[in-house]
């Protein structure tokens, strides 16, 4: 049964987690990526972070803006 109390990861792999997010994000093109919480859980941490897609053109349709990533 699942309490809804956040468990975390340990230190290493919270760190490993991040980079690897911050990599992906960086193989896109006009990307803002922000850690915006961290917390500690049981076991470790937990973190929120924002993606954002930034400077998309709202005369683009959904298709070509898929292209341009």
């Amino acid at each position: 049964m699942d309490s809804g109390q956040v468990t975390g990861l340990e230190d290493e792999e919270i760190a490993e987690t991040l980079l690897i997010i911050f990599f992906m994000a960086s193989t896109l093109k006009k990307t803002n990526v922000s850690l915006h919480k961290v917390r500690i859980g049981h076991q470790g941490f937990s973190c929120m972070i924002k993606v954002v897609k930034i400077d998309v053109s709202s005369n683009k349709n959904f298709t070509n803006e898929l292209m341009d990533i």
